[in-house]
């Protein structure tokens, strides 16, 4: 096989073989949720070094790297796919607990007193003027909060 056609054959797998210099430059930690690739991902780097070796034949190739980093995607996948399900398990655990405190407010009509009200009561006030909670408009104003005092 001429050299131009190893070339064309070894360009084939261009992306995978990016991907694999891409995978190579990770760092990670032994003792990381994706440890166990440390070897591997070092194993890429080397393999890389001589491509040469590598474009002799498509063959060589697949067996040295492009195995390699199916191997490699194969359990960063599967280690990914485990922290997203632990992410979101404790999104809905956080949610529901979020729902349960929402369930368990007051009913009713708001007390008419601060000291029979079960939270702090507080006035939010602009220039001395009774004013709503909200800030639409009003970025340039300084809101001061003081202890309710009643109606």
């Amino acid at each position: 096989m001429k050299s131009w056609e190893k070339a064309e054959a070894f360009c084939r797998h261009d992306q995978k073989i990016r991907a694999a210099h891409r995978y190579s430059q990770l760092q990670v930690k032994k003792d990381g949720p994706v440890g166990e690739l440390k070897d591997k991902l070092r194993s890429l780097g080397k393999k890389l070094e001589n491509v040469s070796v590598l474009m002799e034949s498509e063959a060589k190739l697949q067996s040295q790297l492009l195995d390699l980093l199916d191997s490699v995607q194969a359990t960063y996948k599967t280690r990914y796919l485990q922290a997203f399900d632990q992410v979101t398990g404790k999104c809905e655990q956080s949610r529901f607990e979020i729902e349960k405190l929402t369930d368990s407010r007051p009913s009713g009509p708001l007390p008419s007193s601060p000291s029979s009200m079960p939270w702090p009561a507080w006035t939010w006030t602009d220039s001395g003027v009774r004013s709503s909670l909200t800030t639409t408009g009003c970025s340039s104003r300084t809101w001061t909060a003081t202890p309710w005092s009643g109606p």
